[in-house]
């Protein structure tokens, strides 16, 4: 099974792997403003997952994340034989404690 997880701090270009003997990469590809339902938050990271495994599994990732807040959107493509699984997260409602 694939576990996914995150390098921080966040740096554009910053690339990992996953728990995969293939390693399916992790890539910071860019950061900018993003608008979801719970609003706009600035600089947030793009990451891109791209690859492939044995068996014929894959998957294609995008997930913007944003340092205090966390995840606020992903889109997921993942096929493994005879099943694709296309999904879609964003984050609806945040509230944060005032520092």
């Amino acid at each position: 099974m694939l576990k996914k997880y995150y390098l921080y701090p966040l740096k554009l270009n910053n690339t990992w792997g996953s728990t995969l003997k293939n390693e399916i990469p992790t890539k910071v590809i860019e950061q900018k403003s993003i608008t979801v339902k719970s609003g706009t938050y600035d600089k947030a990271f793009h990451l891109q997952t791209t690859g492939t495994a044995c068996c014929n599994y894959s998957l294609s990732e995008d997930a913007w994340l944003t340092p205090g807040v966390g995840l606020l959107k992903l889109d997921r493509l993942e096929k493994k034989p005879a099943v694709s699984d296309d999904s879609s997260w964003e984050l609806i409602n945040c509230k944060l404690k005032e520092q």
